[in-house]
């Protein structure tokens, strides 16, 4: 593997990741780096998400430090959403700049979190949340096409869907599907849950904890081959 680092620079009004790298794979037979240039905090991972669209078959992983990313490139655009890339896993839970060996990994400790809180004012007033991000991860696929999406060590919130918004957090439609440490909190819906997954598989959650979402947890419709092992579904 070639490890490519994208470093943000450190962030004053939230505690941001400062440190986001892309693992790539080897393209014919030879080791290629592709260097990308991260220097803002805001866009960091929709940069990160842009460099693999533009690379395909480049990068296996991206990686993110600890710290709060958000999907609007600071534009307060609550329609943003981090639209995810097949075969490319997001791993957060790395220490980045706030540890002495960047590149440990203890996602309990060093936590990452997709927010959908664009102006980082929520508070336990539901109306803080009007103008979050009405859904912060998607991704849909095609028929007969296997697209593995995984989701490794992240926190996803502060999503607030509106009116006929199925899936705050996330929405997964066709995807061979894998969630290991993760955890889904805080996300509002008006219609539907925090986690609505449409046939998708296989799919794996594995130590992926669902709590103190209003309007329901997690919703699966036509999914197949599922495996939840050691998850818990709480105050949904």
């Amino acid at each position: 593997f070639v490890m490519v680092m994208l470093t943000t620079l450190v962030g004053s009004r939230r505690d941001v990741g400062t440190l986001l790298f892309l693992v790539g794979q080897l393209l014919n037979a030879a080791r290629q780096a592709i260097t990308t240039a991260l220097d803002d905090k805001k866009t960091a991972l929709q940069d990160a998400l842009d460099a693999v669209r533009a690379n395909p078959g480049a990068f296996s992983e991206i990686r993110l430090a600890a710290g709060v990313y958000t999907p609007d490139r600071a534009t307060r655009d609550r329609a943003a959403v981090f639209e995810l890339v097949p075969h490319v896993a997001i791993v957060g839970g790395f220490a980045g700049s706030s540890g002495a060996d960047p590149n440990l990994r203890a996602p309990h400790r060093y936590r990452t979190v997709l927010s959908g809180d664009l102006l980082a004012n929520d508070t336990a007033d539901p109306a803080s949340r009007t103008d979050n991000a009405r859904r912060v991860c998607a991704f849909t696929g095609e028929w007969g096409v296997d697209q593995p999406i995984t989701l490794d060590g992240v926190t996803i919130s502060a999503g607030a869907g509106d009116d006929g918004d199925e899936g705050s957090a996330a929405r997964f439609e066709l995807a061979h599907l894998t969630l290991v440490d993760c955890v889904i909190s805080e996300n509002r819906s008006v219609d539907g849950s925090a986690l609505r997954l449409q046939y998708c598989g296989p799919l794996s959650l594995e130590r992926v904890t669902v709590i103190g979402n209003t309007g329901g947890g997690m919703d699966a419709d036509g999914c197949w081959d599922a495996a939840i092992h050691a998850s818990d579904f709480v105050r949904n």
